[in-house]
């Protein structure tokens, strides 16, 4: 199923760790470049140490850099542009979509991948139907610069909001714990959450890291489904079409949707793809005895 949703669409952005996507403004030349399947690299950042509010060491032993840019901040790893404060639209929409087919309940329970500038969770806790979000951020820097500097971003500082609950690992060992029931003050209704969402990469064709690709592999969307109660639904974005993704999708979840978004960047049209599917009911023992 494709649908197109009437709305001006900016880069996306999340984390730099392992649960999070960066945030890069989307050329004419870096479209035609992820259409091809060719590399890319992030745009390199101009040396403006006067600009540099902190720096620390990422989860896989990058340099990050948070700086002063002047609509906002920015913040760099090994010297390139991965996050930025502008054009926060697209987070929105990618929540949005996730939340459709929950809009008859009170009673949401989000996981959400990656914390990014807190934008995404900013939008979540906006609907007072959520009731609690559980943050997987690898990196401490990130988290730190959430409380302190990014807070600025915000009406109200979402990492204060008692809904929401920060585990700094990475996505695999939260669903890990989660699995055997390990993670401290947890208890799910219906065994998992009524969403999951995906702030990770620009899609499986564009990681931000090369473990990234387990999350969407078949072994990958299992655990994820495993995460969600019966019902509950899994939401994730692309910079490009993922029709290998769509097939895996199919295969183990029901009610699968691509979301075609228009992207308004001066001088590089194109389209960014919101994919959501929901977890299948159990199968009852007697229709399995069938």
């Amino acid at each position: 199923m494709i649908r197109w949703l009437p709305v001006l669409f900016f880069a996306r952005c999340g984390s730099i760790a392992h649960c999070g996507a960066a945030k890069r403004t989307i050329t004419k030349d870096r479209r035609e470049s992820l259409q091809k399947g060719a590399p890319f690299h992030m745009s390199d950042s101009h040396d403006s140490a006067h600009n540099v509010l902190e720096t620390a060491q990422g989860p896989d032993g990058e340099s990050l850099q948070l700086r002063r840019a002047k609509d906002g901040f920015e913040i760099l790893a090994s010297g390139r542009v991965v996050i930025g404060s502008a054009l926060r639209r697209s987070e929105r929409e990618l929540i949005n979509v996730g939340m459709v087919p929950l809009r008859d309940r009170h009673d949401i329970t989000v996981l959400l991948a990656g914390l990014g500038m807190g934008h995404v969770l900013s939008a979540l806790l906006e609907s007072p139907r959520v009731i609690r979000v559980d943050v997987v951020e690898h990196s401490a820097a990130i988290i730190d610069w959430n409380r302190s500097h990014l807070q600025t971003l915000h009406k109200e500082p979402p990492l204060a909001d008692p809904r929401v609950h920060l585990h700094q690992m990475n996505l695999s060992a939260y669903l890990r714990a989660l699995r055997y029931k390990t993670i401290p003050d947890l208890t799910l209704e219906g065994g998992g959450y009524l969403s999951v969402i995906l702030d990770l990469d620009e899609g499986p064709s564009q990681l931000l890291r090369p473990q990234n690709a387990d999350h969407y592999s078949d072994d990958g969307l299992a655990d994820l489904e495993e995460a969600l109660r019966p019902g509950g639904v899994l939401a994730l974005w692309s910079a490009v079409r993922e029709v290998e993704l769509m097939d895996r999708l199919k295969g183990r979840f029901q009610n699968i949707a691509e979301i075609v978004v228009p992207v308004d960047v001066p001088g590089s049209p194109g389209l960014d793809y919101i994919y959501r599917a929901r977890r299948r009911p159990p199968i009852s023992r007697q229709r399995a005895q069938a």
